[in-house]
Order: structure tokens, then sequence, then C-alpha cells
């Protein structure tokens, strides 16, 4: 196998990897290079940059199908905390609610005599 063909096989076990797990430094280690080849062949070509980003996206895309199929094992559960979390983030009636603001009030007189912050 010569060197153009071996850094392609290197390329494509590495997009494997970040699609299972989107962390680089693991696929890198998983795949056999480093960070910094990684790297080199994102800024040498905008394919392969594209391909990692898609491979990234994918990886992401699966943690998050797993922590939710777990999230949603909790509340299976009867979890309180798993029903209050996605309650919080899934129903208008119970997300947070921004307080208002304070109500506004000028500084003490000893402030504004020296027109540190009022005219």
């Amino acid at each position: 196998m010569n060197a153009p063909e071996y850094k392609e096989k290197k390329r494509e076990l590495l997009l494997k990897e970040l699609a299972k797990t989107p962390i680089v430094g693991t696929a890198c280690q998983r795949a056999g290079i480093s960070r910094a080849t990684y790297y080199r062949w994102r800024e040498e070509s905008r394919d392969f940059e594209d391909r990692a980003d898609f491979a990234l996206t994918q990886g992401q895309d699966l943690i998050n199908d797993l922590a939710e199929s777990k999230l949603i094992q909790q509340i299976q559960s009867s979890a309180p905390w798993a029903i209050q979390f996605w309650l919080k983030r899934h129903h208008h009636r119970y997300m947070h609610k921004p307080s208002s603001p304070l109500p506004f009030r000028r500084p003490p007189e000893r402030w504004t005599r020296f027109k540190l912050f009022w005219p």
C-alpha cells in the first residue's frame, strides 16, 4: 500500500470514529493518528474538513439520542429529577421565566454631587 492510499485509509477510519464518538482526541487515538495530524488534514483539504464536520455532527446526534433515551428510561421509572428536568425544558408552564428587573433607583445624593454617574 502506497502513502496516499494509507493516508486515505486512515482518514476514512478517523471519520468513522468521529461518527461514533464525537470527541476529536478519542477518535484520533482510536484511528492511530495524532490530533495535530487531524487539524493539519482539516487545513489541507476543504473536502476532509466538511466530511469531518459532518461526522462530528452525526456523532453528536448519536450521543444526544442515547442521552434522551436514558432520560426517558428514568422518567418511565418515575425518577422525580428526570420528570422535572423534562418538564422544565419541554413544557411552557414549567419553563423558567426570567424575573422582571428591579425598579430603577437613582444613586444616593453623595454619589451624584461629584457628578460621577449623573449629569
